[in-house]
């Protein structure tokens, strides 16, 4: 009998449990939710299953001679930032603003929709000529590849060398690294030139569907305007250039501010910017909050491009 009564009085609390996890977990996803509409939050992006899985894998990796995975990926510098200035926080808040946010609004109001607009005068959305919109996306992809090799693949491997202004022929995974005119990053114009061609390659990767989507393809846009203004201003420390133009482009369109702001310092090693970059963050959230979303989930969400 007192086992009976163990047995009940420890499924009693199970179930009690269950119940406030069940409407702990029910009251966050209706926060988030709230959050979501009204201010573009997304909480849910910055979820803890990674960070516990990568510090649970950690001492296997170390104890087998794995790499270490908590390593910056990207080096733009040899310097890292020690210390984040007053200035520096305010020239990513500008950054985020009148740069960041700017491009997005640009890309997802007026070039994508645009994009878009012409695909579907000539039936390229209907399914039925679906192979036709994929061999027309893939030209184009194709043939700014070869002129700007910087915008082949996603963005993220190619960042580091972007963000540096490294050769060509640092590129991985390219051939030839220096494309048919021998493309390099040698200047404001060709910088901005490189930007442009990537935005140009994210808005007919997204339009046919192709891997890849926009969110690391975005890394390699902002590490080019980034490095465009380093040219324009010789003054402006290259890191917080480039790393708060990525933040301020990428979370006016995926809304992610905090999870944004946390990748991009850890994958480029500076962890003493993330005042900067997490101003930059949330300065073009709150710029785009009702610019944005509208007519950028209008044509990347739609029937016809899924």
């Amino acid at each position: 009998m007192f086992v009976t009564i163990t047995v009940h009085i420890r499924v009693e609390i199970g179930l009690v449990e269950a119940n406030l996890v069940r409407s702990w977990t029910e009251y966050v996803a209706k926060s988030s939710s709230v959050l979501q509409t009204f201010f573009g939050f997304r909480l849910f992006s910055l979820s803890v299953e990674p960070t516990i899985t990568r510090h649970a894998n950690r001492p296997a990796l170390s104890a087998g001679g794995g790499e270490d995975v908590t390593r910056p990926i990207w080096t733009i510098t040899t310097g890292n930032i020690t210390v984040a200035e007053p200035k520096d926080v305010l020239i990513g808040a500008a950054l985020g603003l009148l740069l960041g946010a700017f491009v997005a609004y640009m890309f997802t109001k007026e070039f994508h929709g645009t994009v878009m607009f012409c695909m579907a005068s000539f039936d390229l959305l209907d399914n039925m000529f679906a192979i036709r919109r994929a061999l027309f996306s893939g030209v184009v992809i194709v043939a700014l590849g070869l002129l700007t090799p910087q915008t082949k693949f996603w963005g993220e491997l190619e960042f580091g060398s972007i963000s540096s202004l490294s050769p060509a022929s640092t590129l991985d995974n390219i051939w030839p690294t220096t494309g048919l005119l021998g493309f390099e990053l040698t200047s404001a114009g060709s910088a901005f030139l490189m930007g442009f061609s990537k935005i140009v390659a994210i808005s007919f990767t997204v339009a046919r569907g192709y891997c890849g989507g926009f969110i690391s393809p975005f890394f390699a846009v902002g590490a080019a305007f980034g490095c465009c203004l380093r040219f324009l201003i010789p003054g402006l420390n290259i890191q917080v250039a480039c790393l708060c133009m990525t933040a301020g482009i990428n979370v006016a369109t995926t809304r992610t501010s905090l999870a944004t702001s946390l990748i991009l310092c850890y994958l480029a090693g500076e962890p003493n910017a993330i005042s900067v970059i997490l101003t930059s963050s949330l300065v073009s959230l709150f710029a785009t909050t009702y610019m944005v979303r509208m007519r950028w989930m209008e044509t990347y969400m739609s029937p016809e491009t899924l």
